[in-house]
């Protein structure tokens, strides 16, 4: 999903509504055959060459093909709200918004600040490894779908990050600059 933001970009630059509806009808078919009735999402999903129907469902990254991997679920909530951004198809946002809602009650499930790489993974001693490039796209996606302002504490920026990734650099300049787009934390700047 996430790659479709080049795609919709592309036919707007080009003028072409050739690769504006394979991104939509891409984002159409990741709506329907990777998102779960509880709007957590498999990772990938094998369809036959010839005839078009659903091979297998998987989730290849995280704990098993039933479990809901945390930066696949991120994935999800950022493509389809950039999906929805280039479209206005308010199904996309809805779709945003459920796996969003998903990723955030896992994570208070979880009792971190910080998503486990996967939220059905089992833990080790009580501890389960991590994923701060889930929690940067989880909350910069959040920030957008909940229209956080300053004055709006419930859905205010959340500090989840407990560590760095190099991997989530990118998410963290992407929510920082849309904060300071949105007028919040510029006095931390100019401290």
């Amino acid at each position: 999903m996430l790659n479709l933001d080049l795609l919709f970009w592309a036919s707007v630059e080009l003028r072409s509504p050739h690769l504006y509806n394979i991104a939509k009808t891409h984002a159409q078919s990741t709506q329907t055959h990777l998102i779960r009735p509880n709007s957590s999402t498999f990772h990938v999903v094998n369809f036959d060459q010839a005839t078009g129907t659903v091979k297998a469902k998987f989730t290849n990254q995280g704990y098993s093909d039933s479990s809901s991997w945390s930066r696949g679920q991120a994935w999800a909530i950022v493509g389809f709200a950039q999906t929805y951004g280039w479209t206005g198809d308010r199904s996309f946002l809805d779709t945003a918004s459920s796996c969003a809602d998903y990723f955030l009650k896992r994570l208070e499930e979880s009792g971190s600040r910080v998503p486990p790489w996967d939220f059905d993974a089992p833990s080790e001693d009580g501890k389960r490894p991590t994923d701060t490039s889930a929690a940067m796209m989880g909350d910069g996606e959040d920030t957008i779908l909940k229209g956080a302002t300053i004055n709006n504490y419930e859905f205010a920026p959340r500090r989840w990050a407990d560590h760095g990734l190099v991997y989530a650099d990118y998410y963290f300049l992407m929510v920082g600059n849309l904060l300071l787009e949105m007028g919040i934390g510029e006095n931390f700047i100019k401290k």
